[in-house]
Protein backbone atom coordinates (compact mmCIF):
# COMPACT_ATOMS: atom_id res chain seq x y z
CA UNK A 1 0.00 0.00 0.00
CA UNK A 2 1.11 3.45 -1.14
CA UNK A 3 2.07 5.48 1.88
CA UNK A 4 0.40 8.93 2.33
CA UNK A 5 2.65 11.86 1.42
CA UNK A 6 3.98 13.50 4.68
CA UNK A 7 4.67 17.43 3.64
CA UNK A 8 7.21 17.35 7.28
CA UNK A 9 8.72 14.23 5.91
CA UNK A 10 9.41 15.71 2.94
CA UNK A 11 10.77 18.41 3.54
CA UNK A 12 13.40 17.19 6.27
CA UNK A 13 15.19 16.20 3.13
CA UNK A 14 15.12 19.06 0.61
CA UNK A 15 17.97 21.15 1.19
CA UNK A 16 17.54 23.48 -1.76
CA UNK A 17 14.78 25.47 0.06
CA UNK A 18 15.30 28.22 -3.43
CA UNK A 19 13.69 24.83 -5.61
CA UNK A 20 10.49 24.81 -3.28
CA UNK A 21 10.40 28.55 -3.75
CA UNK A 22 10.23 27.93 -7.67
CA UNK A 23 8.12 25.36 -7.46
CA UNK A 24 5.65 27.59 -5.13
CA UNK A 25 5.84 30.97 -7.97
CA UNK A 26 5.36 27.94 -10.99
CA UNK A 27 1.41 28.26 -8.74
CA UNK A 28 1.73 31.77 -8.87
CA UNK A 29 1.74 31.12 -4.81
CA UNK A 30 3.26 33.68 -2.54
CA UNK A 31 5.89 32.58 0.16
CA UNK A 32 6.76 34.97 3.29
CA UNK A 33 9.74 32.67 5.05
CA UNK A 34 13.31 32.68 4.27
CA UNK A 35 15.14 29.83 5.02
CA UNK A 36 19.02 29.71 4.52
CA UNK A 37 22.38 27.68 5.01
CA UNK A 38 22.79 29.76 8.35
CA UNK A 39 19.45 28.34 9.43
CA UNK A 40 19.79 25.48 11.69
CA UNK A 41 18.20 22.33 10.24
CA UNK A 42 15.34 21.84 12.43
CA UNK A 43 13.95 25.34 12.65
CA UNK A 44 14.88 25.11 8.42
CA UNK A 45 12.12 22.19 8.58
CA UNK A 46 9.46 24.25 10.32
CA UNK A 47 9.90 26.99 8.35
CA UNK A 48 10.02 25.18 5.19
CA UNK A 49 6.17 23.26 6.53
CA UNK A 50 5.23 26.50 7.96
CA UNK A 51 5.85 28.63 4.50
CA UNK A 52 3.63 25.54 2.94
CA UNK A 53 0.76 25.94 5.23
CA UNK A 54 0.26 29.49 4.79
CA UNK A 55 -0.45 28.93 0.68
CA UNK A 56 -3.52 29.61 -0.58
CA UNK A 57 -5.59 26.24 0.54
CA UNK A 58 -6.46 25.78 -4.08
CA UNK A 59 -2.83 25.96 -4.61
CA UNK A 60 -1.90 24.04 -1.91
CA UNK A 61 -3.65 21.11 -3.14
CA UNK A 62 -2.01 21.28 -6.54
CA UNK A 63 1.60 21.92 -5.00
CA UNK A 64 0.87 19.12 -3.01
CA UNK A 65 0.08 16.66 -5.70
CA UNK A 66 3.35 17.69 -7.59
CA UNK A 67 4.94 16.79 -4.66
CA UNK A 68 3.36 13.86 -4.22
CA UNK A 69 4.41 12.33 -7.11
CA UNK A 70 8.18 13.73 -6.88
CA UNK A 71 8.48 12.33 -3.58
CA UNK A 72 7.42 8.63 -4.79
CA UNK A 73 10.83 8.63 -7.43
CA UNK A 74 13.11 10.61 -5.21
CA UNK A 75 15.48 8.03 -4.29
CA UNK A 76 19.36 8.04 -4.13
CA UNK A 77 19.25 5.27 -7.08
CA UNK A 78 17.06 7.76 -9.16
CA UNK A 79 19.16 10.54 -8.20
CA UNK A 80 22.09 8.85 -9.74
CA UNK A 81 20.08 7.50 -12.79
CA UNK A 82 19.12 11.14 -13.22
CA UNK A 83 22.45 12.53 -13.28
CA UNK A 84 23.51 9.28 -15.92
CA UNK A 85 20.76 10.69 -17.60
CA UNK A 86 21.57 14.11 -18.31
CA UNK A 87 24.97 13.25 -18.89
CA UNK A 88 23.87 10.84 -21.57
CA UNK A 89 21.86 13.48 -23.36
CA UNK A 90 23.66 16.26 -23.37
CA UNK A 91 27.21 14.70 -23.59
CA UNK A 92 28.47 16.52 -20.01
CA UNK A 93 28.35 16.50 -16.57
CA UNK A 94 25.72 17.23 -14.21
CA UNK A 95 25.93 21.02 -12.65
CA UNK A 96 22.82 22.52 -11.50
CA UNK A 97 22.80 26.08 -10.96
CA UNK A 98 21.26 25.36 -7.60
CA UNK A 99 23.66 23.02 -4.86
CA UNK A 100 21.62 20.29 -4.66
CA UNK A 101 22.77 18.57 -1.25
CA UNK A 102 20.56 15.60 -1.54
CA UNK A 103 18.62 12.81 -3.73
CA UNK A 104 15.63 14.91 -3.09
CA UNK A 105 17.14 18.38 -4.21
CA UNK A 106 18.40 16.45 -7.46
CA UNK A 107 15.17 15.11 -8.51
CA UNK A 108 13.06 18.30 -7.78
CA UNK A 109 15.89 19.89 -9.90
CA UNK A 110 15.15 18.00 -12.64
CA UNK A 111 11.31 18.41 -12.05
CA UNK A 112 11.65 22.11 -12.27
CA UNK A 113 14.43 22.38 -15.18
CA UNK A 114 14.09 19.49 -17.22
CA UNK A 115 10.89 18.63 -17.70
CA UNK A 116 11.76 16.61 -20.77
CA UNK A 117 13.44 13.64 -19.06
CA UNK A 118 11.10 13.04 -16.11
CA UNK A 119 8.97 9.84 -17.85
CA UNK A 120 12.47 8.76 -18.62
CA UNK A 121 13.27 8.75 -14.98
CA UNK A 122 10.22 7.20 -13.64
CA UNK A 123 10.90 4.17 -16.45
CA UNK A 124 13.97 3.73 -15.23
CA UNK A 125 12.88 4.38 -11.22
CA UNK A 126 10.49 0.94 -11.81
CA UNK A 127 13.70 -1.00 -12.14
CA UNK A 128 15.37 -0.35 -8.62
CA UNK A 129 11.88 -0.40 -6.73
CA UNK A 130 13.19 -4.27 -5.75
CA UNK A 131 16.30 -6.29 -5.82
CA UNK A 132 14.25 -9.12 -6.53
CA UNK A 133 15.68 -10.00 -9.55
CA UNK A 134 16.65 -13.41 -11.38
CA UNK A 135 20.32 -13.43 -12.47
CA UNK A 136 21.81 -15.12 -14.96
CA UNK A 137 25.16 -15.18 -17.29
CA UNK A 138 24.87 -13.56 -20.80
CA UNK A 139 26.86 -14.04 -23.87
CA UNK A 140 28.46 -11.43 -25.74
CA UNK A 141 26.25 -8.70 -28.05
CA UNK A 142 27.23 -6.95 -31.74
CA UNK A 143 26.30 -3.10 -30.73
CA UNK A 144 25.36 -2.44 -34.11
CA UNK A 145 22.56 -4.75 -34.05
CA UNK A 146 21.31 -3.97 -31.46
CA UNK A 147 17.71 -2.20 -32.67
CA UNK A 148 17.54 -5.21 -35.23
CA UNK A 149 18.04 -7.73 -32.56
CA UNK A 150 15.27 -5.38 -30.17
CA UNK A 151 12.75 -5.38 -32.87
CA UNK A 152 12.84 -8.86 -33.36
CA UNK A 153 12.40 -9.85 -29.14
CA UNK A 154 9.49 -7.42 -29.69
CA UNK A 155 8.00 -9.62 -31.62
CA UNK A 156 9.37 -12.85 -29.45
CA UNK A 157 8.13 -11.62 -26.25
CA UNK A 158 4.25 -10.98 -27.67
CA UNK A 159 4.77 -14.40 -29.34
CA UNK A 160 5.27 -15.96 -25.31
CA UNK A 161 2.52 -13.85 -23.82
CA UNK A 162 0.09 -14.63 -26.54
CA UNK A 163 -0.36 -18.31 -25.60
CA UNK A 164 -3.37 -19.86 -25.73
CA UNK A 165 -4.31 -17.53 -28.19
CA UNK A 166 -5.13 -14.44 -26.35
CA UNK A 167 -5.49 -11.37 -27.82
CA UNK A 168 -2.70 -9.74 -26.11
CA UNK A 169 -1.44 -6.09 -26.35
CA UNK A 170 2.33 -5.04 -26.09
CA UNK A 171 4.30 -2.09 -25.10
CA UNK A 172 7.82 -2.36 -25.32
CA UNK A 173 10.00 0.18 -23.98
CA UNK A 174 13.91 0.43 -24.35
CA UNK A 175 16.37 2.48 -22.66
CA UNK A 176 20.35 2.43 -22.65
CA UNK A 177 21.87 4.90 -20.21
CA UNK A 178 25.70 4.27 -19.56
CA UNK A 179 26.56 0.59 -19.66
CA UNK A 180 23.22 -1.02 -19.06
CA UNK A 181 19.73 -1.89 -21.43
CA UNK A 182 16.68 -1.43 -19.94
CA UNK A 183 13.38 -3.35 -21.38
CA UNK A 184 10.36 -3.70 -20.20
CA UNK A 185 7.16 -5.02 -21.54
CA UNK A 186 3.13 -4.72 -20.11
CA UNK A 187 1.31 -7.05 -22.02
CA UNK A 188 -2.53 -6.66 -21.92
CA UNK A 189 -5.19 -9.61 -22.81
CA UNK A 190 -8.62 -9.82 -23.80
CA UNK A 191 -10.82 -8.98 -21.97
CA UNK A 192 -12.54 -12.17 -20.09
CA UNK A 193 -15.85 -12.24 -17.72
CA UNK A 194 -15.15 -13.15 -14.09
CA UNK A 195 -18.00 -13.27 -11.46
CA UNK A 196 -18.10 -10.44 -9.15
CA UNK A 197 -19.53 -10.28 -5.40
CA UNK A 198 -20.46 -6.70 -4.25
CA UNK A 199 -19.06 -7.47 -0.22
CA UNK A 200 -21.52 -5.11 0.98
CA UNK A 201 -24.84 -5.98 -0.87
CA UNK A 202 -23.91 -9.16 -1.86
CA UNK A 203 -24.83 -8.70 -5.38
CA UNK A 204 -23.43 -10.95 -7.79
CA UNK A 205 -22.34 -9.21 -11.22
CA UNK A 206 -21.69 -11.99 -13.44
CA UNK A 207 -21.54 -9.49 -16.66
CA UNK A 208 -18.00 -8.15 -14.87
CA UNK A 209 -15.47 -8.29 -17.59
CA UNK A 210 -11.62 -7.92 -16.28
CA UNK A 211 -8.28 -7.51 -18.79
CA UNK A 212 -5.25 -9.37 -17.30
CA UNK A 213 -1.84 -7.21 -17.02
CA UNK A 214 1.16 -8.60 -16.71
CA UNK A 215 4.48 -6.49 -16.80
CA UNK A 216 8.62 -7.93 -17.56
CA UNK A 217 11.40 -5.80 -16.82
CA UNK A 218 14.79 -6.86 -18.13
CA UNK A 219 18.54 -5.00 -17.34
CA UNK A 220 21.02 -6.02 -19.48
CA UNK A 221 24.65 -5.15 -18.13
CA UNK A 222 27.03 -6.33 -20.80
CA UNK A 223 30.27 -5.54 -19.11
CA UNK A 224 29.43 -8.04 -16.46
CA UNK A 225 27.74 -10.48 -18.69
CA UNK A 226 24.59 -10.51 -16.81
CA UNK A 227 21.03 -10.54 -17.63
CA UNK A 228 18.58 -9.80 -14.34
CA UNK A 229 14.68 -9.72 -14.77
CA UNK A 230 11.58 -9.61 -12.84
CA UNK A 231 8.44 -9.03 -13.25
CA UNK A 232 4.48 -10.28 -12.69
CA UNK A 233 4.38 -13.49 -14.90
CA UNK A 234 5.04 -17.07 -13.15
CA UNK A 235 8.91 -17.97 -12.96
CA UNK A 236 8.56 -20.74 -15.75
CA UNK A 237 7.48 -17.78 -18.17
CA UNK A 238 9.90 -15.67 -17.09
CA UNK A 239 12.31 -18.21 -18.40
CA UNK A 240 10.98 -18.31 -21.59
CA UNK A 241 11.40 -14.56 -21.55
CA UNK A 242 14.75 -14.82 -20.73
CA UNK A 243 15.99 -17.30 -22.92
CA UNK A 244 14.30 -15.09 -25.28
CA UNK A 245 16.38 -12.48 -24.64
CA UNK A 246 19.54 -14.62 -24.21
CA UNK A 247 18.98 -15.87 -28.28
CA UNK A 248 18.00 -12.93 -29.49
CA UNK A 249 20.23 -10.30 -28.67
CA UNK A 250 23.10 -12.44 -26.49
CA UNK A 251 23.95 -15.07 -29.11
CA UNK A 252 23.61 -17.67 -26.06
CA UNK A 253 20.65 -19.22 -24.23
CA UNK A 254 19.15 -20.38 -20.93
CA UNK A 255 21.01 -24.03 -19.84
CA UNK A 256 20.05 -24.08 -16.35
CA UNK A 257 23.29 -23.13 -14.80
CA UNK A 258 23.31 -21.47 -11.21
CA UNK A 259 25.42 -18.95 -9.87
CA UNK A 260 27.40 -20.84 -6.80
CA UNK A 261 29.22 -19.16 -3.90
CA UNK A 262 32.60 -20.95 -1.93
CA UNK A 263 32.74 -19.31 1.40
CA UNK A 264 35.84 -20.87 2.34
CA UNK A 265 38.46 -18.25 2.17
CA UNK A 266 36.87 -16.62 5.08
CA UNK A 267 37.37 -19.72 7.11
CA UNK A 268 41.18 -18.35 7.23
CA UNK A 269 40.52 -15.50 10.31
CA UNK A 270 43.48 -13.20 8.56
CA UNK A 271 41.99 -13.07 5.29
CA UNK A 272 41.28 -9.16 4.13
CA UNK A 273 39.44 -7.62 1.57
CA UNK A 274 41.20 -4.76 1.74
CA UNK A 275 44.25 -6.19 1.22
CA UNK A 276 42.79 -7.78 -2.08
CA UNK A 277 40.65 -4.59 -2.95
CA UNK A 278 40.83 -3.19 -6.52
CA UNK A 279 38.95 -0.94 -8.05
CA UNK A 280 36.11 -0.24 -5.27
CA UNK A 281 35.89 2.62 -2.93
CA UNK A 282 35.89 0.19 0.04
CA UNK A 283 36.64 1.67 3.47
CA UNK A 284 36.07 -0.78 5.68
CA UNK A 285 33.76 -4.54 6.46
CA UNK A 286 33.27 -6.96 8.90
CA UNK A 287 31.67 -9.97 9.67
CA UNK A 288 27.67 -9.61 11.50
CA UNK A 289 26.96 -12.81 11.83
CA UNK A 290 27.49 -16.50 10.73
CA UNK A 291 25.51 -20.33 10.71
CA UNK A 292 27.94 -23.22 11.17
CA UNK A 293 27.18 -27.05 10.59
CA UNK A 294 28.73 -30.05 11.99
CA UNK A 295 27.83 -34.17 12.06
CA UNK A 296 27.11 -33.86 8.08
CA UNK A 297 24.75 -30.78 8.28
CA UNK A 298 22.26 -32.02 10.58
CA UNK A 299 23.16 -29.91 13.65
CA UNK A 300 23.98 -26.18 12.89
CA UNK A 301 24.72 -22.74 15.25
CA UNK A 302 24.34 -19.44 14.39
CA UNK A 303 26.75 -17.17 16.06
CA UNK A 304 25.69 -12.77 16.21
CA UNK A 305 28.85 -11.59 16.31
CA UNK A 306 30.17 -8.57 18.58
CA UNK A 307 28.64 -5.06 16.56
CA UNK A 308 31.26 -2.50 17.87
CA UNK A 309 31.90 -0.28 15.61
CA UNK A 310 35.75 -0.77 16.08
CA UNK A 311 35.73 -4.23 15.70
CA UNK A 312 36.38 -5.22 12.46
CA UNK A 313 37.21 -7.67 9.20
CA UNK A 314 37.36 -10.97 10.51
CA UNK A 315 37.52 -10.42 14.18
CA UNK A 316 34.15 -10.09 15.22
CA UNK A 317 33.98 -13.82 14.60
CA UNK A 318 38.08 -14.72 16.32
CA UNK A 319 36.93 -13.31 19.54
CA UNK A 320 33.94 -15.13 19.73
CA UNK A 321 35.16 -18.68 18.79
CA UNK A 322 38.23 -17.91 21.84
CA UNK A 323 35.36 -17.02 24.26
CA UNK A 324 33.28 -20.02 23.17
CA UNK A 325 36.46 -21.90 22.85
CA UNK A 326 36.11 -23.83 19.25
CA UNK A 327 38.65 -21.66 17.47
CA UNK A 328 40.32 -24.73 17.04
CA UNK A 329 37.47 -26.93 15.99
CA UNK A 330 36.47 -24.05 13.28
CA UNK A 331 38.44 -25.33 10.62
CA UNK A 332 36.27 -28.83 10.82
CA UNK A 333 32.93 -26.77 10.80
CA UNK A 334 31.14 -26.06 7.49
CA UNK A 335 29.90 -22.30 6.97
CA UNK A 336 26.07 -22.50 6.09
CA UNK A 337 25.80 -19.13 5.34
CA UNK A 338 27.43 -15.99 6.42
CA UNK A 339 26.27 -12.24 6.58
CA UNK A 340 29.24 -9.31 6.04
CA UNK A 341 29.07 -5.51 5.98
CA UNK A 342 31.04 -3.54 3.39
CA UNK A 343 31.27 0.46 3.99
CA UNK A 344 32.26 2.28 0.76
CA UNK A 345 33.07 5.32 0.20
CA UNK A 346 29.97 7.62 -0.99
CA UNK A 347 31.32 8.51 -4.56
CA UNK A 348 28.26 11.39 -4.74
CA UNK A 349 28.49 13.02 -1.06
CA UNK A 350 31.95 13.72 0.25
CA UNK A 351 32.67 12.55 3.87
CA UNK A 352 30.13 9.80 3.87
CA UNK A 353 29.85 5.87 3.74
CA UNK A 354 27.01 3.42 1.76
CA UNK A 355 26.85 0.77 3.60
CA UNK A 356 26.06 -2.62 2.02
CA UNK A 357 24.78 -5.64 3.79
CA UNK A 358 25.83 -9.38 2.50
CA UNK A 359 23.91 -11.96 3.08
CA UNK A 360 25.95 -15.22 1.12
CA UNK A 361 25.46 -18.63 1.03
CA UNK A 362 25.93 -22.02 -1.04
CA UNK A 363 23.43 -20.94 -3.86
CA UNK A 364 22.36 -17.52 -3.55
CA UNK A 365 23.42 -14.01 -2.11
CA UNK A 366 21.14 -10.88 -1.70
CA UNK A 367 23.54 -8.45 -3.81
CA UNK A 368 22.14 -7.40 -6.80
CA UNK A 369 24.26 -5.86 -9.70
CA UNK A 370 22.57 -3.84 -10.89
CA UNK A 371 22.73 -1.41 -8.00
CA UNK A 372 26.26 0.59 -7.92
CA UNK A 373 27.52 -0.12 -4.20
CA UNK A 374 26.27 -4.04 -4.79
CA UNK A 375 27.83 -4.09 -7.45
CA UNK A 376 31.03 -3.28 -6.15
CA UNK A 377 30.78 -5.99 -3.25
CA UNK A 378 29.92 -8.50 -5.96
CA UNK A 379 33.29 -7.23 -7.24
CA UNK A 380 35.26 -8.15 -3.95
CA UNK A 381 33.47 -11.47 -3.66
CA UNK A 382 35.08 -12.52 -7.22
CA UNK A 383 38.62 -11.23 -6.40
CA UNK A 384 38.59 -13.26 -3.02
CA UNK A 385 37.09 -16.31 -5.59
CA UNK A 386 33.93 -16.55 -3.08
CA UNK A 387 31.94 -16.20 -5.98
CA UNK A 388 32.76 -19.31 -8.28
CA UNK A 389 30.14 -17.98 -11.68
CA UNK A 390 27.03 -19.76 -13.16
CA UNK A 391 27.81 -23.92 -13.14
CA UNK A 392 26.30 -26.65 -14.52
CA UNK A 393 23.52 -28.23 -11.44
CA UNK A 394 24.74 -31.63 -9.89
CA UNK A 395 22.70 -34.44 -11.43
CA UNK A 396 21.07 -32.47 -14.58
Amino acid sequence: MAQSFSPKKYFSKVYAYDLLKDLYKKHNAEVFVEVNDQTPRKVAVDMMLESFNAIDTEQKIDIEKELTNIASFSTDNTALLAKNLFKEIYKKEFEPEVECESAHDVILYFFLNHEDLIDDLIFLHEFYLSKNYFKYKTGDYKKEDLNKNLNELKNDWERIANDNSKATECEFTTKEIGDILYVRSVFEGSYERQVKINSKTGEVDRANTVRKIETVRLAYLPKENIALISGSVSKPKKLYFLDSFLRTVCQSGYDGKIETFDVSPLKNLSFEFLSINKGTPLMKWKIKNITLSYKEGKKKLRLTLNSDKNTLGLDPLSETLEELGMKERFETLNIENIALSFSFNNEEKEKSLVNVSCLISKGKTNLCPLFKYDNYALKLLKLAEINKGFEEVEGK
